[in-house]
């Protein structure tokens, strides 16, 4: 499967993206996630998506570790796999810099119970209260 690959070869700034996120770079790689997941300026492919989500949170980025654990906790472009899910998820809410960033609402019963499968971690300093932080 060629992940560079525009099919609306007229969109310069999509073309631009893939080659950014070939290099390695991490924006890059989920603004093609993204474009892939919504259909635009290409068309709809979630698994391609979920490739691209991947690789951007492999990079670090923390808005693309959820989106993979998103994808396996629904099944989307993915076969559904909550263990993966958990995964994911604990590496994103791990990640040193998350610390004041609210976790995102669980939308659907499989992301609630995503969301009480992960267990968090008292950091030296910080009240645990198992919400948000």
């Amino acid at each position: 499967m060629d992940l560079r690959r525009s099919e609306n070869a007229g969109d310069a700034e999509f073309r631009r993206r893939v080659e950014l996120a070939t290099r390695g770079d991490r924006k890059a790689m989920f603004y093609v996630a993204e474009c892939y997941a919504d259909g635009i300026s290409i068309s709809r492919n979630l698994h391609v998506a979920f490739v691209w989500y991947e690789r951007a949170g492999k990079q670090g980025m923390i808005d693309a570790m959820y989106e993979v654990a998103r994808c396996y906790c629904e099944g989307i472009g993915v076969c559904q796999d909550f263990e993966s899910a958990k995964q994911w998820l604990e590496k994103a809410y791990g990640a040193d810099h998350l610390i004041n960033i609210p976790i995102r609402p669980a939308k659907t019963r499989s992301q609630q119970i995503l969301q009480h499968m992960v267990t968090f971690e008292k950091r030296p300093g910080q009240e645990n209260s198992g919400d948000a932080r």
